[in-house]
C-alpha cells in the first residue's frame, strides 16, 4: 500500500491499482489514481510525500483531477542530493565512481558496477544531483537512486551480455509494439579532427570508416570534432560512432506477463530487471535480437499488469558536440597524456636559444656538460648539467641546488625551486591510483582513492576510506586507535624488561604508571607490585596494592600513609594488620577463653562471679585477653 505523511504520521492510502515507473534516468515515479471524495485527498498536494511497499520515498509532482478522481504521479525524492551546491566545482580527471563519491550525502553508499576504471572530467556549478546527471553523459553510465537505502548505483550503459531471459508471443508477451526508424542510417563516415586533421595516414588512405553491418549500400556523412589531436584516437571514435549510426533504431515496448514472481523458482530465468539484457523474439518478422531493458511499470499487487519497455540503442547518437562544458568534459586519458607530451615538447623546442659549455679535469680532459640560459657558467641562473654521477637539473646556477635529478647511484629526486617538492603518480592497468608523492608525502591508495597509508617527515599513517587514522607510527611510539589484530603475537621490550607481549593465549606488560591531570600517582605496576593509590589531601592518605613480595607470597595490602589509620595485609590468605597475623591472635585468644571456662572460673574464684563494681572491670574476666589483642595490634 501507498502512505502518505500528514503532520508526522502516515496514512495509508486505500489503492492498490499503482505502479512503479521505473525509468533509465532514475527518476522513478509511483503513478495512482484517487477518489476526489476520499477523506486523505485534500492533503495530496504537490510536494507531499508519498512512501511504497518498498518504503521508498517519493513526492507529488502532478495531480490531474477529474469529477470523481485524480491521476497522481509522484518523483523519488533526490532533495538530499539536490541540496548541496558545488561552485566552481571539478572532480580533477577521476573515474565515475571516484566523482559521485566527492559529491555524495552524508549516509549514502556508492555501488559502481560500470567495470570500467578511465577517467574524465567534470566541472561547473551544479548540485550533486546534477553532477551524477552530467556524470551519465560523460561516461556513459545509468545511475539509480533507493532512498530507502540511501544507496546509488551505476550501471554501464552498454549491451550487457543476455542473462537468459526471453519474450515470445507464445509464452509470455501479451502485447507487442515495435518503432524502428532508419532515417539517419550512416555505413560511410567521413571524420575529421582539430585543423582538418585526418587519420588518412594510418588507414590506407582512407579519409573515412565504413560499416555494413545492416546494409551494403553506401551512405555517407560528414563529422567533425575539434577534440581530437591525434590520428589514433580519431580513428579509434569514428568507428565507434559509425558503429550506432549504421543500424536502424529499434524500440519494443510490450506487456509481459511477469512469470518469475509468479513462480520464482520455474521462472528464475525471466529476469526482466532494469539495464538487463533479453532476447526478444518476433515471430512474425522472423527474427530475434538482443534489448535492453529501458524502462518498468511494475505493479506490485498485480504482477500480470507489468510492463517492460526495450530499446536496442539507449546511447543516442549526437550528430553536433555545440556544448563547450561536454567538450572540454570529454577528454579521454590518452588526450591527457598527448597533452603533457605536447607540453614537454614545446618546451624543448624553446630550448634553442641557449648555450653549451664543457667542463674540464685538472689535466683538460672534457668531463661533464653544461646547458645554460647564459653564455658563463657564473652568468647561468637555469642549469642542465650532465656528468658521470648522473643528470641534474638547478633553477640557481651551477652551485645548485638541483632538486631535480637523476644519479647512477639510483636516486631519483624531484622537486620545486620553491618547495622541493615534485607531484606524481603511479597507476594500475585500469588507470587508478596506486601511489602518490606530494607536499603531503608519500599516499598509497585503494580502487575508491581512498588514501589508506600516508608516510611523511613526521611518521606512518594508516587511514580507513573516511580519512580516520587507524594507527600511527611517529617518534613518539605506536599508537593503534581501531581494529582487530588477530593471530599474530606482539612483543614490545624495553631492554632486559618487559614492555608489552601478547599473543593469543596471555597478556603481559612491565612496569607502568598512571597519573592523574595534576600528577599525582594513582596507579603503579612493578615487577614486585601493582598498585593504587590516592592523595585526598597534602598529608596523604591510603595506599592500595597487590603484588609478590617473594617466589611464593603473594599480597594485598591496604597502608596508611601517616593517616592514623591500620595497615592491612594479606599474605597468602593470611591477615596482618601492623604485621600481627589476626587469624593467630584470635586463636590464641580463643584458647585463653576455652581455658577460662574450663577452669570454672580459675582455681581461687570458683563460680564466684566477680563484681565489676569492686574489681574496677567491665564484663566477665576475659576482658583482659581483649585488651591484650588490641596491644599487639596497635603497639
Amino acid at each position: 500500500m501507498l502512505k502518505i505523511l500528514i503532520n508526522g504520521q502516515d496514512r495509508i492510502i486505500q489503492c492498490d491499482d499503482y505502479y512503479v515507473r521505473q525509468l533509465s534516468s532514475g527518476l522513478d515515479e509511483v503513478i495512482f489514481n484517487v477518489s476526489i471524495y476520499d477523506p486523505l485527498y485534500p492533503y495530496i498536494t504537490e510536494e507531499a510525500k508519498i512512501t511504497d511497499i518498498d518504503g521508498q520515498t517519493y513526492l507529488v509532482k502532478q495531480i490531474d483531477a477529474g469529477k470523481i478522481d485524480a491521476k497522481v504521479i509522484a518523483q523519488l525524492d533526490l532533495n538530499d542530493w539536490k541540496a548541496i551546491m558545488h561552485i566552481a566545482w571539478g572532480n580533477g580527471i577521476k573515474t565515475v565512481g571516484q566523482t559521485v563519491e566527492m559529491v555524495k550525502p552524508s549516509g549514502w553508499t556508492v555501488v559502481d558496477n560500470f567495470g570500467l576504471a578511465f577517467r574524465r572530467t567534470v566541472n561547473g556549478n551544479m548540485n550533486s544531483y546534477e553532477v551524477c546527471v552530467e556524470c551519465c553523459d560523460v561516461f556513459g553510465v545509468y545511475i539509480r537512486w533507493n532512498n530507502a537505502t540511501k544507496v546509488v548505483t551505476i550501471t554501464d550503459k552498454a549491451l550487457a551480455a543476455p542473462v537468459g531471459a526471453f519474450v515470445t508471443r507464445e509464452l509470455n508477451m501479451t502485447e507487442l509494439n515495435y518503432k524502428g526508424k532508419s532515417n539517419d542510417i550512416v555505413t560511410r563516415l567521413y571524420a575529421y579532427g582539430v585543423d582538418d586533421l585526418s587519420f588518412a595516414s594510418i588507414n590506407g588512405g582512407k579519409p573515412y570508416v565504413e560499416n555494413h553491418t545492416y546494409t551494403d549500400a553506401v551512405i555517407c556523412a560528414y563529422w567533425k570534432d575539434e577534440r581530437y589531436k591525434y590520428a589514433e584516437t580519431l580513428l579509434a571514435a569514428a568507428q565507434e560512432k559509425l558503429a550506432a549510426m549504421a543500424v536502424p533504431i529499434r524500440s519494443y515496448s510490450c506487456s509481459v506477463v511477469d512469470l518469475k514472481a509468479a513462480d520464482p523458482e520455474k521462472y528464475a530465468f525471466l529476469d526482466f530487471s532494469m539495464f538487463t539484457t533479453a532476447t526478444l523474439i518476433d515471430d512474425i518478422k522472423g527474427f530475434s535480437m538482443d534489448y535492453q531493458v529501458v524502462e518498468r511499470h511494475t505493479y506490485p499487487y498485480y504482477p500480470e499488469k507489468n510492463e517492460v519497455i526495450f530499446d536496442s540503442s539507449p546511447q543516442r547518437i549526437t550528430r553536433e558536440l555545440t556544448n563547450a562544458k561536454e567538450i572540454l568534459s570529454q577528454k579521454t586519458d590518452q588526450e591527457q597524456v598527448q597533452t603533457q607530451v605536447d607540453r614537454a615538447t614545446g618546451v624543448l623546442q624553446t630550448g634553442k636559444s641557449g648555450y653549451v659549455v664543457i667542463g674540464r679535469n685538472s689535466d683538460g680532459y672534457a668531463n661533464e656538460i653544461y646547458f645554460l640560459d647564459r653564455p658563463s657558467l657564473d652568468d647561468a641562473v637555469k642549469v642542465l648539467r650532465i656528468n658521470q654521477a648522473g643528470i641534474g637539473f638547478s633553477s640557481s646556477g651551477v652551485a645548485g641546488p638541483y632538486y631535480q635529478s637523476w644519479t647512477l647511484d639510483g636516486h631519483f629526486a624531484l622537486g620545486g625551486v620553491n618547495n622541493a617538492y615534485g607531484d606524481f603518480e603511479i597507476l594500475d592497468t585500469n588507470g587508478n591510483t596506486l601511489f602518490e608523492i606530494d607536499k603531503d608525502g608519500f599516499k598509497a591508495f585503494d580502487s575508491a582513492r581512498h588514501i589508506l597509508t600516508l608516510l611523511n617527515h613526521t611518521g606512518l599513517y594508516l587511514k580507513d576510506t573516511n580519512g580516520g587514522t587507524v594507527a600511527e607510527l611517529t617518534a613518539n611510539g605506536l599508537n593503534i586507535y581501531k581494529g582487530t589484530i588477530s593471530g599474530v603475537t606482539i612483543d614490545i621490550s624495553r631492554g632486559n624488561d618487559i614492555g608489552l607481549y601478547c599473543d593469543g593465549t596471555q597478556f603481559q606488560f612491565g612496569d607502568f604508571e598512571v597519573n592523574d591531570a595534576y600528577g599525582r600517582q594513582i596507579l603503579e605496576s612493578t615487577d614486585e607490585m601493582t598498585g593504587m593509590s590516592g592523595e585526598p589531601d597534602e598529608y596523604g592518605g591510603y595506599f592500595l596494592w597487590a603484588g609478590w613480595r617473594s617466589d611464593t607470597d603473594f599480597s594485598f595490602a591496604v597502608e596508611d600513609h601517616g593517616g592514623g589509620g591500620d595497615d592491612i595485609t594479606i599474605v597468602n590468605g593470611t591477615l596482618l594488620v601492623n604485621g600481627v597475623d589476626v587469624g593467630a591472635k584470635l586463636a590464641d585468644l580463643q584458647s585463653q577463653i576455652d581455658a577460662i571456662d574450663d577452669g570454672g572460673g580459675g582455681e581461687e574464684g570458683g563460680d564466684t562471679p566477680t563484681d565489676p563494681a569492686t574489681s574496677g572491670e567491665e564484663g566477665s574476666g576475659n576482658s583482659s585477653g581483649e585488651r591484650q589483642l588490641d596491644d599487639d595490634i596497635h603497639g
